[in-house]
């Protein structure tokens, strides 16, 4: 009988130790899990905010380009002006010699 109280008692020993171990490895993957939390958390946050900066970038540019074009435009319409003077301007001298 003995023997067998013995060997309960050491199952029972090696059951706290092993629980002991399995608290202290919940802890440590709890806290684990708060920290990764907190860290996707902080991450979703800057997500967000890179993605507006995205947008409002993307609108700057699009506003740009649209600018570009529209100097573009202007820049043709005044080099045909140029070279019309430039052509009365030819005319103008021809006719006066």
């Amino acid at each position: 009988f003995s023997d067998v109280q013995q060997e309960l008692e050491e199952f029972q020993e090696g059951s706290r130790d092993l629980e002991t171990e399995l608290e202290a490895q919940l802890t440590q993957a709890e806290a684990k899990n708060k920290e990764l939390a907190a860290a996707n958390s902080q991450l979703k946050v800057e997500c967000e905010r890179l993605q507006a900066k995205l947008n409002q970038c993307q609108n700057e540019c699009s506003g740009l380009r649209d600018e570009v074009q529209e100097l573009q435009l202007v820049r043709d319409d005044l080099q045909q002006y140029v070279r019309k003077l430039e052509q009365k301007n030819d005319d103008f001298e021809r006719a006066t010699r």
